[in-house]
């Protein structure tokens, strides 16, 4: 499986990945410590950086590593993984692979210990910021509740969210008829006005 992943035939790549995607979604007791020493996390995010069918492979593998635990979470984006995923969430054209997309970056960002936030996460803030402009309702829970994670913490936190131009639209999800955007934006809301009073201030704006 290994080789397959280094082997530069797309179709073996392709193979390999599937079985290795398959491999960390068994839910008794995930190999992962075993995936990670042959190191293949590396693979998947160079994967990442391809426009072609390997795309979606990459993206199941390691979203099946980050949220087994904090600790995954941060070694994937240790890795590099949370960069090239970027750029497919602004392709608003493939509807599939943008909610995909979408998803991934919620495991990215989910968990206590929070994510490394200056180092990592701040960057994914433009692309929340124009996800929760969409239309797709399942883009939407998931961004919200990206944002409800990322927001759950210290008033810089809660800065880093409001400074990303996000609170208008999010008071605007809390008449949302779907409780699946309703419930992430109003947890979101809550953390914000728990910051300081100038922070609560902007959402009553």
């Amino acid at each position: 499986m290994l080789a397959g992943l280094s082997s530069n035939d797309v179709n073996l790549q392709l193979e390999a990945a599937t079985q290795f995607r398959k491999l960390l979604s068994i839910e008794c007791i995930p190999p992962i410590e075993k995936v990670i020493q042959v190191r293949i996390i590396a693979h998947f995010v160079r994967f990442l950086k391809r426009f072609d069918c390997l795309q979606l492979q990459a993206m199941w593998a390691l979203v099946n590593v980050a949220n087994h635990s904090p600790r995954y979470r941060d070694l994937v984006l240790g890795c590099g993984a949370l960069l090239p995923l970027l750029p497919l969430l602004k392709d608003h054209a493939k509807l599939p692979m943008l909610r995909n997309a979408t998803w991934t970056l919620l495991n990215f960002c989910w968990g206590k210990p929070q994510p490394p936030f200056y180092l990592q996460i701040k960057h994914a803030f433009p692309a929340l910021a124009q996800l929760i402009h969409l239309h797709d309702e399942e883009v939407l829970t998931d961004a919200c509740w990206a944002l409800s994670y990322l927001s759950d913490g210290t008033n810089d936190k809660i800065q880093a969210v409001i400074e990303a131009g996000v609170c208008p639209r999010l008071v605007e999800f809390l008449t949302h008829p779907s409780p699946s955007v309703l419930i992430p934006a109003l947890r979101t809301v809550g953390n914000i006005v728990s910051g300081d009073d100038l922070q609560t201030r902007v959402l009553m704006l």
